[in-house]
C-alpha cells in the first residue's frame, strides 16, 4: 500500500523499518500496529525534544529500536577495536575527518564511529559554518568543529560539498602510527613508524610504506538485520 493507513486492520508486523525523512517519522511511530521493534534511519528528530518523544513512544509500545548507524555493524571496525587500533596507532595525537551533506545525516556517522573507537566525548567546540550545496535534510547544516575526548584528544571535522563529489574520510594521527579509513569506509590504510630519512635517533610516519585492507563496510547493512533478529 502507498500510505499505512491503507493497511488491513488486523495487520501487525512485528518490525517496522522507518526510512522516512525524520518530520514524518513521529507520525507514523504513534499511528501503526507493531508487536516487537523498529529499525530506524538516523537522526531520530531533528531535534533533541522531538528525539526523546521517539524514545518515549517506543517505550510506551514496549518496542525494541535499533538505530542505522552501520558502521557499528562492520566487521573490520570491530576488529580494529579490539585487536588493531592499539597495535598500529598507539595514542591519538590528532585526528581529522571529512564529511558532506550535513551534521545530522552524515557527520552523525563518523561521530559514533570516533566514540566507539575513543570513549566519551568530553567537549564539542563549533569553529564555523560552511555555507555551500543542499542537504538531505531539512535545516541540517554543514559545521566545521572539534570534538575533544575524555583523553584529551581531539579530532576536527571538517565539511566538503558533495555536488563535486563523495567521500567520508577519517584520519588518526597516533604515538605508533596513522590510521586512515577512507572511501565511505571501504578500506583502511596503516602507516608504520620508520626511521626518519633526514635526521638521525628521529622517526617518521612512512606513509609510503603503508598497508591497505579492504573492509567488511559493504556487507554491514546485513549485520544490523542480523543484529536486530538475534536481539529479538
Amino acid at each position: 500500500v502507498s500510505t499505512p493507513e491503507k493497511l488491513p486492520q488486523d495487520y501487525t508486523p512485528d518490525v517496522v523499518v522507518l526510512t522516512t525523512p525524520p518530520e514524518s517519522r513521529l507520525n507514523i511511530l504513534e499511528n501503526i500496529k507493531v508487536k516487537k521493534a523498529v529499525l530506524v534511519e538516523k537522526p531520530l528528530g531533528t531535534s533533541l525534544e522531538l528525539s526523546k518523544k521517539f524514545e518515549k513512544i517506543c517505550k510506551d509500545k514496549n518496542l525494541m529500536v535499533q538505530v542505522n548507524y552501520f558502521r557499528r555493524f562492520d566487521s573490520t571496525n570491530l576488529l580494529l577495536i579490539e585487536k588493531k587500533l592499539e597495535k598500529k596507532l598507539g595514542k591519538l595525537q590528532v585526528g581529522f575527518c571529512v564529511y558532506g551533506n550535513g551534521l545530522r545525516n552524515n557527520a552523525i556517522h563518523m561521530i559514533d564511529l570516533t566514540r566507539m573507537f575513543f570513549g566519551n566525548i568530553k567537549s564539542i567546540r563549533a569553529i564555523a559554518q560552511s555555507n555551500f550545496g543542499t542537504n538531505s535534510l531539512k535545516n541540517d547544516k554543514n559545521i566545521i568543529f572539534n570534538l575533544e575526548f575524555s583523553g584529551g584528544s581531539i579530532i576536527t571535522f571538517k565539511p566538503i560539498n558533495f555536488e563535486f563529489y563523495r567521500d567520508v574520510y577519517l584520519d588518526l594521527w597516533g604515538t605508533k602510527g596513522r590510521v586512515e579509513i577512507y572511501q565511505e569506509g571501504l578500506f583502511v590504510r596503516y602507516s608504520p613508524l620508520k626511521s626518519h630519512r633526514a635526521i638521525e635517533n628521529k622517526k617518521e610516519i612512512s606513509i609510503d610504506n603503508s598497508t591497505i585492507e579492504k573492509t567488511e563496510s559493504g556487507k554491514s547493512y546485513f549485520n544490523v538485520y542480523d543484529n536486530l533478529y538475534i536481539s529479538l
